[in-house]
C-alpha cells in the first residue's frame, strides 16, 4: 500500500501536468502590425495590417485590408481580405491566408505574437516574417 505522502505528490504532479498545456495554449496571441510604416504595435483581429519584417523592405512586406478573421488566438489565425500592395496605384486583390508560429515578443514586451503570415492571391503567394520587436 502506498503512503499518503506518495499519493499526494503523485496527484499534485498529475494536476500540474493537466493544467500546464491548457495554460500555455490559453495565452492571448497578437499580430504585430506596422501602422504607416512605423514601429510594430500589437493588434488582435485587426481590420487592416501592414506587416513589415525586421529588415523593413517593402518587397518582403504585406499590406492587408478589409480583414475578416475566421479564427484568431489558436496556433494559427485564418483570414480573408484584400492585398493593397505598396505600389503608387493601389491594387485591391483578394487574399487569404493564416498567421502562425506564435512566439514571445522581443524588445520589452511579454506578449505572444504570430511571427509568420502565409498569404495567397491570384498573382503571388508567400510567407512574411513579422517583426517580433514590440515596444523597443
Amino acid at each position: 500500500m502506498k503512503s499518503p505522502l506518495k499519493l499526494l505528490v503523485a496527484s499534485a504532479a498529475l494536476a500540474l501536468f493537466a493544467v500546464l498545456p491548457a495554460a500555455a495554449g490559453a495565452a492571448p496571441k497578437h499580430l504585430p502590425c506596422n501602422p504607416k510604416g512605423r514601429a510594430a504595435v500589437l493588434t488582435v483581429r485587426p481590420h487592416a495590417c501592414t506587416l513589415l519584417p525586421e529588415e523593413v523592405r517593402l518587397e518582403n512586406g504585406l499590406n492587408l485590408g478589409k480583414l475578416k478573421w475566421i479564427t484568431f488566438g489558436d496556433r494559427t489565425a485564418k483570414f480573408t481580405g484584400i492585398d493593397k500592395d505598396f505600389h503608387s496605384r493601389p491594387r485591391h486583390i483578394r487574399v487569404r491566408g493564416f498567421a502562425f508560429r506564435p512566439r514571445p515578443a522581443t524588445c520589452g514586451s511579454r506578449e505572444i505574437v504570430y511571427t509568420r503570415v502565409y498569404f495567397k492571391t491570384r498573382d503571388r503567394q508567400g510567407v512574411v516574417r513579422a517583426d517580433r520587436c514590440i515596444g523597443g
